[in-house]
């Protein structure tokens, strides 16, 4: 029991230094300190974190601790899984894995090294975040600071979150075929379904009930207390106007009552079996484990989708080889384009799907249906195009072709402008049939995306950055509904107007510049 202990403990630790010596870690702590800055608003300028049917709460320690928490429950939800799944893809990339599959260290040790490591990293996250939001009741508070009603608010509202991601991290990197994008896209549609359900039992239910046990985000409990402690059913969590006539409310903060004590243990440890779970499927340590897995993959799913689609992926191969013969840049990008399509074969089949989707779609359907699925997809194809030279090592091969040494930026751009090409013109041409504005909406949002793709991953090295933050614009913009015209950056809803497409014209010139002074960093042209 020693020996395991110590065998966990050097795995925590190891996974520790690994992140904090990063300068991404870095980086999102002072993202927190901007984070916690936008979401207390000054009451002076008529909005508020947190207000009851128009009347906002007064900035003591108890309402400034539960709004924040509440918050950051929800949203590092979503982007804490992508800060910690790539623990084990990590050690899989640098080989420390198979060092680590000839010791004495277990499956089970090992993965309980990761899960304990990804829990302690996003705990220190949130440590960062409170005291960023303790500075802030400083600065606008309306009252002494009670460190301890934040300590409080805190570890009763975020510990099933912090153990919710760790665990689901953890067993998506042991599942091959989520351990990538798909991966990543697949969270999106967890993290919403799993908020969603809690909210709309507690909604319709209301008071303790059975989705109470899984209540990873807190908010069946949080709503619960609310109301329990100003009878009200009128709440708004967030940066938003009130009734500047109405005197602020005091709000004496949450308790957790006796009926709330089991719901609140079993939502925090029922992630667990999370990581049970991961011991069935992980395996990719042991060479002959790993060589055995790619062989039944292949026998039982991509050899069937490969006779599907090889019909129209042979003609692909024939143009890549024709393009690579010849030099230049328009030849490299066209060649590269067609690489990407090659690697991800499904593609191919999905171009065609939506096509006949924008042919037999209804107006509404296209529009509100079609083309965000459409944008998924693109998001998913572009988000490791900037940065596949890099992490597959022949990054020096590539800057050894003379022309695109000086002309990288250029090249992953157009190879990214190109994929969008093929997927957006024909839906492009029916959209301009009937709404031109949102037509030239859905063209200056293709390229943002493109752009985007690009910039931040080369800024960051890393696709999940493109994708969590897309992902997080995407269900935004989806929840909006249409309501406000800056958020139909793509001509979804058709109520984007000239102001908003300059600005989102002038955020894909930006994305673009921020490319190409990375690069220009990370290659110490300065």
């Amino acid at each position: 029991m020693t020996a395991g202990f110590h065998r966990v403990s050097a795995i925590i630790a190891a996974d520790f230094r690994i992140r904090f010596r990063r300068a991404s870690t870095a980086v999102i702590f002072v993202l927190l300190c901007i984070a916690a800055y936008l979401w207390i608003p000054d009451p002076s300028t008529g909005r508020a974190l947190l207000q009851m049917n128009d009347q906002r709460a007064l900035y003591n320690s108890p309402a400034l601790a539960m709004a924040t928490a509440s918050l950051c429950s929800i949203l590092l939800g979503f982007i804490g899984y992508y800060m910690v799944s790539n623990s084990i893809g990590r050690d899989t990339r640098t080989r420390t894995g198979f060092i680590i599959a000839s010791t004495t260290v277990r499956n089970s040790e090992y993965l309980a090294g990761i899960f304990l490591g990804n829990a302690i990293f996003l705990s220190v996250v949130i440590f960062g975040f409170m005291l960023s939001c303790m500075a802030m009741q400083l600065i606008r508070g309306e009252g002494s600071l009670n460190v301890f009603s934040f300590f409080w608010h805190y570890s009763i509202l975020l510990p099933p979150m912090v153990f919710f991601v760790s665990g689901v991290a953890v067993l998506f990197e042991s599942i091959r075929w989520l351990s990538g994008r798909f991966g990543d896209l697949v969270y999106f549609f967890v993290w919403m379904f799993t908020l969603a359900v809690v909210a709309i039992s507690s909604e319709k239910m209301g008071g303790v009930n059975i989705t109470s046990y899984i209540d990873t985000f807190s908010f069946a409990f949080m709503l619960d207390q609310v109301k329990a402690i100003t009878h009200s059913d009128s709440l708004s969590i967030g940066s938003s106007s009130y009734d500047q006539k109405l005197p602020p409310f005091v709000f004496g903060g949450l308790k957790v009552p006796l009926v709330w004590l089991l719901p609140r243990i079993t939502s925090t440890i029922y992630p667990v079996v999370f990581v049970f779970a991961a011991l069935f499927f992980f395996s990719r340590f042991n060479p002959v484990k790993v060589k055995a897995s790619h062989g039944g993959f292949r026998r039982n799913l991509l050899s069937r989708l490969n006779s599907l689609i090889r019909p129209l992926t042979v003609p692909l191969f024939a143009l890549s080889a024709r393009f690579s013969a010849r030099p230049g840049l328009v030849n490299a990008i066209l060649n590269d384009a067609l690489l990407t399509l090659q690697s991800y074969p499904l593609t191919v089949i999905l171009f065609f799907g939506f096509l006949a989707a924008t042919l037999i779609s209804s107006r509404t359907g296209f529009q509100s249906q079609v083309l965000p699925a459409l944008f998924v997809v693109l998001a998913m194809s572009l988000a490791g195009l900037a940065v596949r030279e890099r992490r597959q090592g022949t990054m020096a091969m590539i800057q050894s072709v003379p022309f695109l040494k000086p002309n990288f930026i250029w090249w992953k751009l157009g190879t990214a402008m190109f994929i969008v090409l093929i997927f957006i013109t024909a839906p492009l041409i029916r959209l301009a049939m009937f709404d031109l504005s949102a037509a030239l909406s859905f063209l200056i949002g293709s390229v943002f995306v493109a752009t985007c793709a690009v910039g931040l991953g080369i800024a960051s090295s890393n696709p999940k950055t493109f994708m969590v933050l897309f992902l997080l614009f995407l269900y935004v913009v989806l929840n909006d509904n249409g309501h406000t015209p800056g958020f139909d950056f793509a001509g979804w809803y058709g109520v984007a107007t000239p102001f908003v497409q300059v600005i989102y014209m002038a955020l894909s010139a930006g994305m673009t510049a921020l490319a190409w002074l990375s690069f220009r960093y990370q290659n110490e042209k300065f």
